[in-house]
């Protein structure tokens, strides 16, 4: 199940959001997703414990989810002309919420 959950996380919602032609449609989704994970105190820990200190993982899922929704939420990943700039504003928000999340979980 932990090899799955990399793969789901990493290859799907962290590329969406990643990649400069996804739309604002699967941008929001992959955020919201992680928003509702790391709404979870228990689930954030055991991403970080799982994969980021596992010394046989090559998969830094928490490094990974952290560093994408700092990017999301400074706004460094934007394409004007994929989204207007209330659902840029929108999405920043839900990536600095999750942030605030993982923090108070911390």
């Amino acid at each position: 199940m932990k090899y799955e959950i990399g793969v789901i996380l990493n290859n799907i919602f962290l590329n969406m959001l990643a990649s400069p032609m996804s739309s604002y449609m699967q941008k929001s989704m992959a955020v919201v997703i992680l928003l509702k994970l790391c709404k979870d105190p228990q689930t954030i820990v055991e991403l970080f414990l799982n994969f980021d200190c596992d010394i046989s993982s090559e998969d830094k899922i928490f490094e990974a989810i952290i560093i994408q929704l700092e990017k999301v939420a400074q706004g460094r990943f934007m394409s004007e002309a994929l989204m207007s700039p209330q659902n840029e504003s929108a999405l920043r928000l839900n990536a600095l919420e999750a942030l605030g999340h993982v923090m108070t979980s911390l």
